[in-house]
């Protein structure tokens, strides 16, 4: 809340623009923070909160829904990708990581973007942007009316288990 009054403040809050909810889950703490510092800069987004594992992520999700993911890959425990494949609902994925070799595996998971440690804020930019535009198609489209259906048909469905 601090956050958005400080935009506010600054002329940073437009009435019409919607925040997108972000979420960061690394096991490094710098890592986390720099992904921290970037959302702060970034007017449609705002931080809902930072996770270091897994596990965490996944009961946060469960409580908080998010419209974006920065996840890094590897973490002690459950990985990244091991983390998506436990979601009913994946929202938007920035997979944050060292090793562009996951950038492959990272098209099996429709990941928005991908960012390669260290990155600056003009590419964190770049990818921000680029998961704004999919949240105004998704919004704007029968994409969204028919995403929604299907998860209501899957909690249905798992009700029903």
């Amino acid at each position: 809340f601090a956050n958005f009054v400080r935009r506010k403040k600054r002329g940073l809050i437009h009435k019409n623009l919607e925040f997108m909810k972000c979420l960061v889950v690394d096991d490094d703490v710098l890592s986390v923070k720099a992904v921290e510092v970037c959302i702060s800069k970034t007017p449609f987004l705002s931080l809902a909160g930072s996770c270091f594992n897994a596990k965490d992520a996944i009961e946060f999700i469960r409580q908080n829904p998010v419209d974006l993911i920065f996840l890094d890959v590897e973490m002690p425990g459950t990985n990244g990708f091991e983390m998506l494949e436990q979601l009913k609902s994946v929202p938007q994925i920035i997979l944050v990581t060292g090793k562009p070799e996951y950038a492959v595996e990272a098209f099996d998971y429709d990941v928005t973007d991908f960012l390669v440690k260290p990155f600056d804020f003009d590419r964190f930019t770049k990818a921000a942007n680029r998961a704004k535009a999919y949240m105004s198609w998704l919004r704007t489209s029968k994409q969204m009316k028919v995403k929604q259906m299907n998860f209501s048909l899957r909690k249905i469905q798992s009700s029903l288990s």
